[in-house]
């Protein structure tokens, strides 16, 4: 698709286009430009929080050397330290 280049700054991307290249209304796009080349790139969403923290316990988890606990383990884990909280407000 060719479009000329105008004095206005403003960039239009045909509907035919956004949908190809799969972008939705909302979507944060990055320009980069090289040697009379423009290239559009979506910039990743912002992760959800709980993502993040999902992430963190995970690289925490690795640092720990505690990233590859079965379930079994894991609900011991979990079970050993109900069973300390509920000795702590039992007090």
């Amino acid at each position: 698709m060719a479009v000329t280049v105008k004095a206005r700054t403003q960039v239009v991307i045909p509907p035919k286009l956004q949908e190809q290249a799969g972008f939705k209304p909302g979507d944060q796009l990055e320009w980069k430009a090289s040697r009379g080349k423009l290239t559009l790139v979506a910039k990743p969403a912002k992760p959800h929080p709980l993502m993040e923290a999902l992430a963190e316990c995970h690289r925490q988890a690795k640092a720990a050397g505690t990233d590859k606990l079965t379930a079994k383990e894991i609900n011991a884990i979990i079970k050993q330290a109900r069973k300390e909280r509920r000795e702590q407000q039992a007090g």
